[in-house]
């Protein structure tokens, strides 16, 4: 059958206005299983990609589910993001997430942000959830300029995922990356991630803390925390009295330095009774009175 069709598939390798024409009405009245079956077998890459462009978005999305994964990623390495915007959106998260671990396959990191950074949110979050690799997804969020697109998945995140995620962002030095997704957050995510803060192992907290005061980031985070639910906020407190001194001091001095002490002492209030103690004394060791405010 394939070399009976073979002068007319030629055509679709260098197609003029007319077997495009053609190619569009027959696409639109096509079942989208079928499509998908003809699109893979007959249409090079680079026709579909084109095609793909004036189709309605609902009906390229349906025949996207149908395609195997390979020629899916082919089709959107293909594709100009930027020109596909309108279509992206409508792709499903079943279909993302197959697109998504392929490109992690092959580490196109830039293909993955170009594609992420369009879909709806549910589609965005399988996509981001397919990407394992603690470092591997920052790399792909270092690549999207719009941070905020990536809130839902960034939260989306099981607690274990988060904790890894923070600890890739000290090994590779993707703190920046970090900071700015969460600046990026409206108050509502921002909450919801301190929420799932709380519940990240105390261990795994520590570079993320040394960072926050490193790049400047720290009174926006205890603005987060005073934000939460008093239980969340107590958990949260006490993981970070279990810090080791020379942090907890680090913060006092930049707090008195930046007027902000009473703001930090807040959080301290949340504190277990003992840590609170300890925190005075260690206070009173380098000059900083704190025991009225508490």
């Amino acid at each position: 059958m394939a070399e009976q069709l073979s002068p007319i598939l030629a055509l679709f390798e260098r197609p003029n206005r007319f077997i495009e024409q053609l190619l569009l009405v027959l696409g639109r009245i096509t079942p989208s299983k079928l499509s998908a079956w003809f699109i893979f077998r007959y249409i090079p890459v680079a026709v579909a990609a084109n095609l793909s462009l004036k189709f309605p978005a609902q009906k390229v999305a349906s025949i996207a589910d149908h395609l195997p994964s390979v020629y899916l990623v082919d089709l959107s390495l293909s594709l100009n993001a930027e020109s596909a915007r309108y279509l992206l959106p409508e792709i499903s998260p079943a279909t993302s997430s197959r697109i998504a671990r392929q490109l992690v396959d092959q580490r196109e990191f830039v293909a993955i942000s170009r594609l992420v950074a369009y879909l709806a949110p549910a589609a965005m979050a399988h996509a981001v959830y397919e990407i394992q690799s603690p470092s591997d997804l920052l790399k792909v969020a270092a690549e999207i300029d719009e941070k905020h697109l990536l809130s839902p998945a960034i939260i989306g995140l099981p607690s274990e995922r988060l904790g890894s995620l923070l600890v890739a962002a000290e090994n590779g030095a993707y703190w920046q990356v970090v900071f700015d997704i969460v600046s990026a957050m409206d108050e509502a995510t921002q909450r919801q991630l301190g929420e799932r803060l709380a519940e990240v192992p105390a261990q795994e907290l520590t570079a993320f803390l040394h960072a926050s005061l490193a790049f400047g980031a720290w009174p926006e985070l205890l603005r987060i925390c005073l934000d939460m639910s008093e239980h969340a906020q107590r958990q949260l407190a006490e993981k970070i009295s279990e810090q080791a001194e020379d942090l907890h001091l680090k913060f006092m001095l930049q707090a008195k330095e930046q007027g902000q002490m009473q703001v930090l002492l807040k959080l301290v209030s949340a504190m277990p009774m003992p840590a609170q103690r300890r925190l005075v004394r260690m206070a009173g060791r380098h000059g900083i009175r704190i025991t009225s405010a508490l």
